[in-house]
């Protein structure tokens, strides 16, 4: 189960929210069936946000120095974050050979997407990244 679950909208004027996919967000929501949960809404953004940078740093750190247990080298969080883009995101061709696709054109919900499948992917390892308070 992921902590967070992330979807977009348009409010009308009474209130209410109509979302663009109910079936995908009440999925993720139910995976918080009997907790207390947060709900915040804000303004939609193309682009990611500088929580969603800072939190995705924070996860490079936590893998960079996962991997970096018993070497000599430690591995940077840059090294962690070409890795993690080059897995999850995939790699674009150059005359030199290719490189990992970067997150700076990223929507907010692509960024929400990358991070959810980091997340997940080392919590299927037995690994999962400690992110409180992000």
């Amino acid at each position: 189960m992921t902590d967070r679950v992330v979807g977009h909208g348009l409010v009308n004027a009474e209130g209410q929210l109509k979302l663009e996919d109910r079936t995908k967000f009440t999925a993720g929501v139910k995976g918080f069936a009997g907790k207390r949960v947060t709900l915040t809404v804000e303004d939609y953004k193309s682009q990611r946000s500088l929580a969603q940078n800072a939190r995705f740093w924070k996860i490079c750190t936590l893998v960079a120095e996962a991997w970096s247990v018993g070497r000599e080298l430690p591995i940077s969080k840059d090294q962690a974050k070409l890795v993690l883009c080059k897995v999850f995101l995939g790699q674009d061709e150059t005359p030199m050979g290719p490189v990992p696709k970067g997150t700076s054109g990223l929507s907010v919900e692509e960024m929400g997407t990358l991070m959810t499948d980091i997340e997940s992917h080392f919590a299927a390892q037995g690994q999962p990244l400690p992110l409180d308070g992000y």
